[in-house]
């Protein structure tokens, strides 16, 4: 990695690093069917994806 260098690759690995770092406050139960790690990644990529839309970087094809 290079320092000072922000793509997508160290923006991911540093989510990765901090997701390992949190406790999940869930109790066991059917809610606890993903792991917090993909709670937290999935949330992130409706984020991002919101936010290269917004920002047009993606063509958005009609959905007809």
């Amino acid at each position: 990695m290079n320092d000072g260098v922000l793509n997508f690759s160290v923006l991911l690995h540093w989510l990765h690093q901090l997701i390992e770092q949190l406790d999940d406050p869930r109790q066991p139960s059917n809610g606890t069917k993903f792991s917090l790690k993909d709670i937290v990644l999935g949330a992130f990529a409706v984020f991002f994806m919101q936010l290269i839309l917004k920002q047009g970087e993606i063509d958005v094809l009609p959905l007809h």
